[in-house]
């Protein structure tokens, strides 16, 4: 009896963008496109039911996420915390790096501590330094 094996192709991991700033996210991608030679699966958000939303869906399907980039502070006073201590307790293997132009101290370390934060990136950044910390967290 022949018997055939099936291989179905697996599902292309996700980077996640999280940014109220449509330039921003843009520029994000074609930074990250440069980097991952079509082997991820690039979705942005720019609120957090969006983001929220979108990785509950991939959870869900059970979709391979391997990094979240995510403004620290949405649409002026919306800061991304919460989200980002629910992520990292569902998912703690999935590093994050954020970004962002507020910078208080105090309250980025303890999200670090909290959320499992890999990277602070203050913006305006250095492209290279954002390429740099995503080819760590990706290899």
């Amino acid at each position: 009896m022949l018997k055939y094996l099936l291989f179905y192709p697996m599902p292309k991991p996700f980077i996640i963008l999280i940014d109220d700033d449509k330039p921003l996210i843009n520029s994000l991608i074609l930074q990250i496109k440069s980097l991952i030679h079509n082997n991820y699966t690039i979705e942005a958000t720019q609120t957090i039911p969006e983001a929220r939303n979108l990785i509950r869906q991939l959870i869900e399907n059970q979709q391979p996420i391997h990094l979240i980039i995510a403004d620290w502070l949405l649409s002026g006073t919306e800061r991304i915390n919460d989200l980002l201590v629910e992520i990292h307790s569902q998912l703690p293997e999935v590093p994050i790096i954020i970004l962002s132009g507020f910078a208080d101290t105090t309250v980025i370390n303890d999200l670090s501590q909290r959320a499992g934060i890999n990277y602070f990136i203050q913006k305006p950044y250095e492209e290279t330094d954002l390429v740099e910390k995503i080819n760590k967290l990706l290899k």
